[in-house]
């Protein structure tokens, strides 16, 4: 099920409908509400698919570009910025 997110014109909700413990989203170019910065319950893994953007988790900025990932604790304070246009990237949230 693909469904756009609510104010956002390049974010789509991937999640399953019910599903309670894990979140996807599809991202292009908008970051949402991770561009300033945030912190939450759980975690997050992050995939570019294709262009670039960076992101800081607890202080610490790497430059993320097609096939990089991360994975870290939401409740670390983090954001991503310098979205290039073609920027696409998956993002899987998880509950504790």
């Amino acid at each position: 099920m693909l469904a756009r997110t609510d104010g956002h014109h390049g974010i789509w909700d991937l999640t399953a409908p019910g599903a309670h413990r894990i979140g996807a989203r599809l991202l292009h170019a908008d970051l949402g509400d991770h561009d300033h910065p945030t912190a939450h319950s759980g975690e997050e893994f992050v995939l570019v698919l294709a262009g670039s953007c960076r992101v800081s988790v607890a202080g610490t900025v790497r430059l993320l570009r097609p096939a990089d990932s991360c994975h870290f604790a939401a409740t670390d304070e983090h954001h991503f910025t310098d979205a290039s246009d073609d920027l696409l990237m998956l993002v899987v949230l998880t509950e504790e």
